[in-house]
């Protein structure tokens, strides 16, 4: 999924814009020339949403790899216990066939 990629970068965006306003006003007061608020705004907005957009799309990709992981685990597990069910089963018709044999021993023998 995309979810947290989208959200990290809606998140970093507002963040950032907030940070660009702040620098842009104390640019402003500092400085002899008044800039306009709007380009810090949107340039430390928009690399601060590029920032934590690829912060979230690794998140995103550890989740996909948790999942599965976990998927290959259900299935190996899944597969190991049908396996034990099928020996178990040949071990009992071994045990019955050996007991079928035991009973059949011809005497004197």
């Amino acid at each position: 999924g995309s979810g947290k990629t989208w959200g990290y970068s809606i998140g970093g965006f507002l963040a950032g814009g907030l940070i660009g306003f702040g620098a842009g006003a104390l640019f402003s007061s500092a400085a002899d020339q008044s800039v306009a608020l709007i380009y810090p705004i949107i340039v430390v907005g928009a690399a601060s949403a590029i920032f934590m957009g690829m912060k979230g799309s690794d998140v995103d990709r550890k989740d996909a790899i948790d999942e599965i992981r976990k998927n290959r685990y259900e299935v190996t597990q899944k597969e190991l216990n049908d396996q034990i069910k099928e020996q178990k089963k040949e071990l009992e018709k071994q045990k019955k066939d050996l007991d079928d044999l035991k009973g059949k021993k011809k005497p004197g023998l």
